[in-house]
């Protein structure tokens, strides 16, 4: 994209100079010479502010702060947008129209990412594959990601998002993907969808342009997830499901094995042809390999895909389900996300090494699952139960949640921390020997901090 094209949607307020825009960025720290920087005004700071910085490293600059932006007319490629928002979705459809990109989305209540980081890595040696950054999902996230994906990218994989209704559809009209995939459906961020069906609703959005768009190559779901399979009432050509070990779908596991006193497991698929080890904490995880290899056999032959495999180590993204010994004890790291579905899920597979492991103390560390409404002391209560029967003996617990999971495990086995404070809880954790202890929480609470203080 060229600075030209921005005089399309912005308000030229310096020298206009016709040049190409390697990036579009939101940090001025990170600007080299022809970038953009985006100036958004922020509940702590206001990126404004840095206009004269990101100029001083040759970027150009978008700013949504008229005055500040005029100090500055003397200056080549200052442009002003009342929104800048819808200025960088506006960029990103007129980029999307000329592209001959494949795309494809991914939605559902968890395991986007490592979905997304599995198709990506698998991809990525047959042809030049392009991502979403982490779990940036939501508009601003898709729009940089359109913005600033290489003109020569053959494949883009777009996870998208939703907190509200109309945000998938907003997501795949702008991406017009080729293909799509639903990783699941699971009650979260209810405080908006009110049930699981409205999660159901919202994830699916993308049916309306899959439905419409002629070129659709595949949708692929879950057909383990009974509100997925029950989805789909007409049985569309595109519609295709993956499942764990259901052989009426089109790609699934016929074995699976764990790895005797090591991480991960042993597992075939229906469509390769030898065993394949998976080296990686979680049942979950694998289904999400599952879901991922679904997805790369519209690109590659399963062949291909099995020898990439069977040679390639695929790495998780951080802070996903990653596993370290620290003195005697084993922490499983899962602090990205957290809602009834996921928290379970590590919960289980957290209780399946302790009995690989000699039969390990079961230890929590555990944030309040946010954007539950309503439904926020049931989801807990039922969370605290399960996590009591998996054999869990004590529950650290940052949030206002925490009687939920006392009046399971009873007062003097629940402990509450401060997770703007987490030296008493390092102080705690430090005590435990021969256990094993999941941290479990959206990454807002920053749960992952505790690693680096327990291994100092």
């Amino acid at each position: 994209m060229r600075s030209d094209d921005l005089l399309k949607f912005c308000k030229l307020v310096g020298k206009f100079k016709s040049l190409k825009i390697n990036s579009f960025k939101l940090d001025s720290r990170i600007i080299t010479p022809n970038d953009c920087f985006v100036c958004f005004k922020g509940t702590k700071f206001d990126a404004n502010d840095f206009i004269n910085q990101a100029l001083e490293k040759g970027g150009v600059v978008i700013s949504s702060n008229l005055e500040k932006a005029s100090r500055f007319s003397d200056r080549n490629n200052v442009f002003y947008s009342e929104d800048p928002l819808r200025s960088l979705k506006e960029l990103a459809e007129f980029k999307r129209k000329s592209s001959t990109t494949e795309f494809v989305t991914i939605t559902g209540a968890t395991g986007k990412t490592t979905t997304k980081e599995f198709i990506k890595q698998i991809l990525e040696d047959s042809y030049p594959v392009f991502a979403t950054h982490k779990n940036q999902n939501n508009l601003l996230g898709v729009s940089l990601a359109l913005l600033n994906m290489p003109e020569k990218t053959k494949i883009g994989v777009i996870e998208t998002g939703t907190n509200h209704f109309g945000e998938v559809e907003e997501l795949t009209n702008l991406v017009k993907p080729n293909g799509s995939v639903t990783t699941n459906i699971y009650p979260s961020h209810l405080q908006f969808f009110k049930s699981v069906l409205g999660v159901l609703k919202a994830e699916t959005e993308q049916i309306s342009w899959l439905k419409s768009n002629p070129k659709t190559k595949f949708w692929w779901l879950n057909y383990d997830d009974k509100y997925l399979r029950r989805f789909c009432k007409e049985n569309y050509d595109f519609l295709k499901f993956f499942s764990m070990e259901n052989s009426r779908a089109n790609v699934f596991i016929e074995k699976v094995t764990p790895v005797e006193k090591e991480i991960g497991y042993i597992f075939k698929l229906n469509i390769f042809r030898k065993p394949i080890l998976f080296p990686h904490f979680g049942i979950f995880n694998l289904n999400n390999l599952v879901c991922a290899v679904s997805v790369c056999t519209e690109f590659l032959d399963t062949s291909r895909i099995e020898k990439i495999l069977t040679s390639k180590s695929l790495t998780l993204p951080d802070f996903r389900s990653t596993v370290r010994k620290i003195r005697s004890n084993i922490l499983v790291v899962d602090c990205y996300n957290s809602n009834p579905g996921s928290l379970i899920s590590s919960a289980t597979e957290t209780a399946e090494i302790s009995k690989k492991f000699g039969g390990k103390k079961l230890v929590g560390v555990i944030s309040e699952m946010a954007e539950l409404g309503a439904r926020s002391e049931y989801y807990h209560n039922k969370v605290a139960k399960i996590l009591k029967k998996l054999g869990f003996s004590k529950i650290y617990f940052c949030g206002g949640m925490i009687n939920q999971f006392i009046e399971v495990f009873g007062k003097d086995y629940v402990i509450q921390f401060d997770h703007n404070n987490l030296s008493h809880l390092v102080k705690e954790l430090k005590k435990l020997k021969d256990c094993i202890i999941l941290l479990k929480g959206s990454h807002v609470y920053g749960l992952e901090r505790v690693v680096d203080l327990l291994e100092k």
